[in-house]
């Protein structure tokens, strides 16, 4: 979830992930709407995170 981003509300986001608590998490950067552009070292930070709990399972 992007601090800056107009197309997705923080509090819609939140609720989407906890609908799928133990499954997903939300991580507020600070970026715009393309996260992966604006915060591109933490953004891949994020999803190494994600990606190395799921692996664990």
């Amino acid at each position: 979830m992007a601090a800056g981003c107009v197309v997705l509300a923080q509090e819609h986001a939140q609720e989407m992930a906890d609908r799928r608590a133990g499954q997903a998490q939300l991580a507020v950067l600070p970026a715009g709407h393309v996260v992966h552009h604006d915060a591109p070292d933490r953004f891949a930070d994020v999803v190494r995170t994600f990606l190395s709990r799921q692996l664990m399972r």
